[in-house]
């Protein structure tokens, strides 16, 4: 009885590890978006050029030290 139970709760922090892993990664896309006017994120990644201004040229990504 008691094994089912750490069985129960291993699982409910597995869960909840996956949902901050989710998390973490749709903060990352959202902060990379086109349509964000040159915000930099909290990792540091810059968009130099975003589609409206010049949409002959691809989104160049800028990594700042």
């Amino acid at each position: 009885m008691v094994k089912r139970i750490f069985y129960f709760i291993n699982f409910i922090m597995a869960i909840a590890t996956l949902v901050v892993i989710v998390l973490a990664i749709m903060n990352s896309i959202n902060s990379l978006s086109v349509f964000s006017s040159n915000k930099s994120s909290a990792l540091g990644v810059e968009i130099v050029a975003p589609l409206t201004e010049r949409p002959d040229t691809a989104v160049k990504v800028s990594i700042k030290e």
